[in-house]
Order: C-alpha cells, then structure tokens, then sequence
C-alpha cells in the first residue's frame, strides 16, 4: 500500500501456496476519505475469486459504504499500534488518538470501541478505568451495533468489572459472529474461558488467535493464562520465552514468566526475570533491580520463606498510598500469604476484595492455580459461588 497526500494505492495478489501458482492480481486507486469503502471492495473481490462462503452478515458488512474522515481514520491506526505495545504508556497514548479521533468524527462507532479496549488496558493498572470502558462500548454500540469490536469491550466489562459471566459470552460470541477473522476478539475470548477453567475451550481460541494474527505478540503472550491455568508450565514458559527472543523489550513477558517460576518453586529463575526486566524497562530499571537484590539476600539467608516474606513486603500497601492503591493487590496478597501458610490472612485479603468488588478477583478466584490450597475452604467456595452468580 502506498499514500500520497489523500490518496491511497492498493495492490492486491492472490498467490495459491501448494503448488505456488499466481492467480489474480489487482490495483486500487482510491480517495483516503473512502479507505473503508476500499477495504470492503478488496474483501468481496478476493472473496468472490477464492470461491469462499460469505454468510449474510459479513456480506451485508462488505457492502457497506462508509466514508471517513481521513484524520481521524489515522488516528484509529496510530491508536491501535500503541495498544500493541501492551503496556500503560502504550494505553494511554492509545486512548489519547482515540479520543481524538472520536471527536474529529464523533459517528465513528470505531472510535469509540478503540477507546474501549484502550480503557480495558488500562484498567490492568487502575480499575477505574473499567466504567470508561464500558461506557465508550455501549456509546459505539449505539451508533454501530454490528460492530464486533465493540461487542468484544463491552464482553471484558460485563466479566471484569461486573462479574456478569453470562453476559459477557454472549457479548464474545455476538464479536465472534460478526466477525470471525477478528483475532483480538478471539483472544479475548480464550483469556476469559481460561479464567473460568474451560481450558479445552481456551485452548481453541488460542489456536484461532495465532492462525489469524500469528505475529501479534501482544495476542500470542496472552496465551499465558491458558496455560498457566491449565497448569501446563513448562508450555507456558516455552511460549513466553518464544516472544522475548522475537521482542525482548515486549515486558508483559517477563511480568508473567515470574508467575510460572513462582508456581514452580524455581525462585532463582523468578529473580533473574526481575534482572531482566531491568534491562528493558528503563523508567523502572532501579525499582527491578533492588527488588532483584532483596530478594536474592532474603533467599540467600532464609530460602523460600525468605523469598515470599520478602515479596510480601513489596506487596503490602503503603501508608501514602490511595485507598485504590491498597486494593489493587489483595488476590495477589493472598497467594503470598498462602505461601507462608498464613491461611487466615489469605481469606481476609480475599473477603476484603470481595467487599470492595475489586474487578481483579473474577480473574484469578475460579481456576488460578495460586489458590488451589484454598479451594477446599467452604468460605472459599462461597465466595466463588457468589462471584459467579452475581449479576447488576
């Protein structure tokens, strides 16, 4: 594709692999105002060579025209790189072109779905952004409610934040429906069947998601919760270290390699992911690197009991710190406490997070195996019980 000024070229080529044969090729010469209009023509056209079945919706899609707004159409492409880099600066300049693009063209359901899953990325690091989520999914859904993508924000809001299961497979698989080649939606979709122990399921939507988007390392590192859920570590971590080899500054990698090596009891390792991170993250190189020799001294000195009496001191609120701040860890804390045996403290965390509807605990309560040790608990099966059920 190349662009010069407002106008966009498109060649197309359609290569049979086995045995490699040129079949079809084409040109396009368009208006950029009129991308998405190209983009369908494009599909229909390739469609109708390769002799596929289009079902009713897709085809009712692929016909539609729908001009946009240059800029804005640039500023939804700019928003969505930067949530590929699946990290918060990478959220929050990706909700900044979304924004901006929704008011350039406020009817641009597209817009607002990007502003969505931007939120939803941001919501990892501070849950109240998860309201915003789930408002800037229904605003697109109002404007476009054949729009898979936002089917698919408004799906992790109905689980996350409202803990609304039911709801939330219906809105993946209405994504899924209007969208089948839409890898972000499957890959969603698989985190959130993994979360609630359907691994099987999971791992379907993990083999959709490399087929469509196989070069994505933000959907293939989210595998992680498939596996890891799945106790299947040592896949996990084969995976994981398949995407820092290919993107060694991709972080969210070695965030969850730790988790493996923690499950594993190999606390070497886990401490050397922390040096690592160090390499990579440079607005948080000192924060890693003392936490990397903390924990070797208390592990030196007093083994694995060091280790996790030590990573609980990181762990616990602060002070200073906001009253979301010392919420934003409690399932966390209760598998440190678990660790040391402190049983009782682990629930406490648990029940507080409960209290507080902290959005975290629907992630991690119904198939984390760092709470197996507490699943025979009957105050545990409750509290599970009633995450599940709960629906506003």
């Amino acid at each position: 594709m190349a662009r010069e000024g407002n106008r966009v070229r498109v060649t197309t080529n359609l290569i049979q692999a086995n045995p490699e044969k040129h079949l079809w090729a084409e040109s396009y010469d368009r208006d950029l105002r009129n991308v998405l209009d190209l983009q369908s023509e494009i599909a229909r056209t390739v469609a109708d060579q390769i002799k596929i079945t289009v079902t009713p919706a897709e085809r009712l899609r692929l016909n539609v025209i729908e001009p946009v707004d240059p800029e804005a159409h640039e500023l939804l492409l700019k928003g969505n790189f930067y949530f590929e880099k699946w990290n918060k600066a990478g959220f929050e300049k990706a909700a900044e072109y979304f924004n901006q693009s929704a008011q350039k063209e406020p009817q641009n359901a597209r817009a607002y779905a990007g502003l969505a899953i931007a939120y939803a990325g941001l919501g990892i690091f501070d849950p109240s952004a998860y309201p915003k989520e789930e408002a800037a999914a229904l605003q697109a859904l109002k404007i476009d409610d054949n729009l898979g993508e936002a089917h698919n924000a408004l799906a992790w809001a109905k689980f996350t934040l409202d803990w609304d299961t039911v709801a939330a497979e219906r809105e993946f698989r209405r994504a899924i429906e209007l969208n089948p080649n839409d890898a972000r939606a499957h890959s969603w979709y698989g985190i959130f069947l993994a979360m609630l122990g359907r691994i099987e399921d999971s791992l379907r939507e993990v083999r959709r998601t490399r087929e469509l988007d196989p070069l994505s390392f933000a959907k293939t590192s989210l595998a992680w919760r498939t596996y890891y859920n799945a106790r299947d570590y040592e896949q996990g971590i084969q995976l994981l270290q398949n995407v820092a080899e290919m993107d060694p500054s991709f972080l969210a990698t070695y965030h969850h390699l730790i988790l493996f090596y923690d499950q594993k009891d190999e606390l070497d390792k886990a401490i050397q992911v922390r040096e690592d991170i160090a390499k990579f993250d440079k607005g948080h190189a000192k924060e890693w690197t003392l936490q990397s020799v903390l924990l070797r001294k208390a592990y030196a000195a007093s083994g694995a009991r060091g280790y996790w009496n030590q990573e609980l001191e990181f762990l616990k609120p602060k002070k200073t710190g906001t009253a979301q701040d010392r919420l934003c860890c409690d399932p966390i804390i209760a598998v440190v406490y678990m660790r040391l045996g402190r049983k009782e403290e682990a629930m406490g965390s648990l029940q507080q997070a409960f209290n507080n509807h902290l959005p975290y605990l629907i992630w991690d309560l119904p198939a984390s195996p760092g709470l197996d040790p507490l699943r025979s608990d009957p105050r545990f099966a409750d509290m599970l019980a009633r995450v599940l059920h709960h629906t506003n």
